[in-house]
């Protein structure tokens, strides 16, 4: 079942079928939800070229799964569970090392660019976690800065 918002003034055969070619181009390039649908159709119905505006939302709604708007805003994956990552592993570690650092920037770029979806996220999450220490516990130890309290050195091993 369509839903179709009624015009208010009259349209020509020729406009309606513009405007069913266009709702018909929206429905089969992308997936909109019920009111993102609702509201496509209606921009159609006021657009002068009801098909230059269906590509116009269909570009829109692409650019916007591509930033990865459309799949982190639900999944809650976003720059502070990062940053949690890199917490936990300076607390674990006293430190993050190279190749945590740049897996670490690879996660924070690709969640700017194009998403991650929980899984993604967390396969890569684990494989930084399961990194092994660039140092020895008793190595760390002895070159732990001064102002790092020595329970945390310690509690870092």
């Amino acid at each position: 079942m369509t839903y179709e918002p009624k015009s208010t003034t009259p349209r020509s055969r020729q406009r309606k079928r513009t405007e069913k070619a266009a709702v018909d181009l929206l429905d089969r390039e992308v997936r909109l939800s019920r009111i993102g649908r609702e509201s496509a159709i209606s921009r159609l119905r006021r657009a002068k070229q009801p098909t230059v505006e269906a590509k116009r939302i269909i570009a829109q709604a692409k650019r916007r799964a591509v930033a990865g708007q459309a799949r982190n805003a639900h999944d809650g994956i976003g720059h502070a569970d990062v940053q949690e990552l890199r917490v936990r592993l300076i607390r674990r570690d006293g430190g993050i090392w190279e190749p945590q650092a740049s897996l670490l920037r690879e996660i924070d770029v690709r969640l700017a660019t194009r998403g991650m979806t929980p899984k993604e996220f967390h396969e890569r999450a684990a494989l930084v976690w399961a990194m092994p220490r660039a140092l020895p516990r008793r190595t760390m130890q002895a070159e732990a800065p001064r102002w790092a309290p020595a329970a945390a050195v310690a509690n870092a091993a």
